[in-house]
């Protein structure tokens, strides 16, 4: 599903999910996605996304996408785990891979919208 096909009540979740965090760290969070090269998970073709490494990018971005993962996140079910997905409203979701920021070498987005597939 891609954002112009999602229907009016998910653009409302959609909506209310982004409004809960502040603008400025969302703009924050857009430039940063922006400003880093997610590369592709070749190794995963049956579900396309992509990837970013922590000690390849700002380590204040990094953190900042992390903890808005953490506080932001919308729980969805992945292989029926459950898993936080952060909307910031760029067609993107974004997830990370662990739950300990210490821990953490990996950010994952691909194409998708609220509890809606991948595209």
């Amino acid at each position: 599903m891609s954002i112009s096909d999602m229907s009016i009540s998910d653009m409302k979740i959609l909506d209310m999910k982004i409004s809960e965090m502040d603008e400025t760290l969302r703009a924050e969070l857009l430039a940063f996605t922006r400003s880093v090269n997610f590369v592709y998970a070749k190794t995963m073709p049956q579900c396309p996304h992509f990837y970013i490494v922590r000690k390849k990018v700002d380590e204040e971005g990094y953190v900042k996408l992390w903890n808005a993962i953490e506080q932001y996140g919308e729980q969805e079910k992945y292989q029926n785990c459950p898993q936080g997905y952060l909307y910031l409203g760029d067609g993107w979701k974004y997830w990370k891979m662990c739950s300990d920021i210490k821990q953490s070498v990996i950010i994952n987005r691909a194409r998708g919208v609220p509890n809606g597939e991948l595209s």
